[in-house]
């Protein structure tokens, strides 16, 4: 922002200059002609005085027409001894002379008619370089002002996706934290209570927390520690989602949802395991999420396409393209980190599949497309 407001000062002020030049200049300029008009005008009248009306000596009278506050004139005769004004004799070449603002034009335009020599005229223009330098700084001052608004209007423009940005971190480093706690304390108490005898709901505890753990450490190690691997081989998809779904059984019991499984005998796909097992995992773990008790999930399989679909709360349209990017999340009231489905976008990137979100049959539809 200092380098903006920096670079703005300097580019005004370059301007500024410019103009001021520009126009000083042209007022340079329009004096010179007006003073020579001045002049001409005054030479002419002193000719035709005495060629027309046969005055020998000059009438001070017929010259008050030139009279101006801001341009005065004087007459010389032959010695340089004034005959006409009141301005003293100026050392300066013949022509045009500017001085401080104060333009000076002596020329011999009379050729001695009435006895006049020189003509000197005398212009303060002091006053319009003022004003010219008063609305170069008022405009420069507006522009500056615009220049401010725009870029603090800008800087919250290119500033908001990395506020943004910090805000779901934050909200995603609470968010994991919680859903760390959880399974670790689960962990602490089972591990406590074998102290008094081992169970199988004791060791049911234990093998879920650490599942819980596992789930989450293997997300954020394929999220944020490297790329996708390129460790390819054939795998049987249909074998690898019946696996995976084993590992969600107890979620689906906690939850009391049934599953409508249509999967093919066997899809070979060539790609990396590890992959494809984060894929499915979020695929399973969102739409449990995200479900009702008592819901339900329909999983297919075919030759070319998965698809999941979950009963729950309808995903707004709008949110069906921005869901895919990492933090952002659809509903708030359910513990999440946003993260699941950036990471499904991402191995379906890989590979050049299609991953698209919709409402179908008045279920949340998540298909990938080979």
């Amino acid at each position: 922002m200092g380098f903006y407001i920096f670079s703005s000062v300097f580019l005004l002020g370059v301007i500024a200059f410019l103009v001021f030049a520009i126009q000083r200049k042209q007022i340079d300029e329009n004096i010179h002609n007006q003073m020579l008009l001045k002049s001409s005008q005054i030479a002419s009248m002193i000719i035709s005085q005495q060629m027309s009306a046969g005055h020998k000596e000059l009438k001070s009278d017929f010259l008050e027409e030139f009279g101006d506050k801001n341009s005065q004139f004087t007459l010389f005769d032959i010695d340089k001894k004034p005959i006409y004004g009141n301005l003293h004799w100026e050392y300066i070449q013949e022509g045009f002379v500017v001085k401080d603002n104060i333009a000076y034009l002596l020329n011999q335009g009379a050729y001695g008619h009435l006895g006049v020599e020189w003509i000197l005229i005398k212009t303060d223009f002091s006053q319009k370089i003022d004003d010219l330098i008063f609305w170069i700084v008022i405009v420069a001052l507006v522009c500056l002002v615009f220049l401010m608004i725009f870029g603090f209007i800008l800087g919250k423009m290119f500033l908001k996706p990395m506020r943004d940005g910090v805000v779901y971190l934050d909200h995603f480093i609470k968010d994991i934290t919680h859903e760390l706690n959880t399974p670790i304390s689960a962990l602490m108490m089972s591990t406590n209570s074998l102290k008094t005898g081992v169970s199988e709901v004791k060791i049911s505890r234990i093998l879920k927390a650490c599942k819980r753990i596992h789930f989450l450490y293997s997300n954020l190690t394929f999220l944020f520690l490297g790329e996708i691997r390129e460790s390819k081989e054939n795998i049987d998809l249909s074998a690898l989602l019946k696996n995976r779904l084993e590992m969600f059984e107890e979620h689906f019991r906690e939850k009391q949802i049934t599953l409508q499984l249509q999967t093919i005998e066997k899809l070979i796909i060539f790609a990396d395991k590890e992959a494809l097992n984060q894929m499915v995992d979020n695929l399973l773990s969102n739409a449990i999420k995200y479900n009702l008790i008592g819901g339900v999930i329909c999983l297919t399989l075919t030759e070319k396409s998965i698809k999941i679909q979950n009963s729950g709360k309808p995903i707004p349209k709008e949110l069906f393209s921005s869901l895919k990017q990492r933090y952002k999340r659809g509903n708030h009231h359910i513990q999440g980190y946003g993260i699941g489905l950036d990471i499904i976008n991402k191995v379906t990137q890989n590979y050049d599949w299609d991953f698209s979100i919709s409402i179908q049959n008045n279920l949340n539809t998540f298909e990938i497309v080979f």
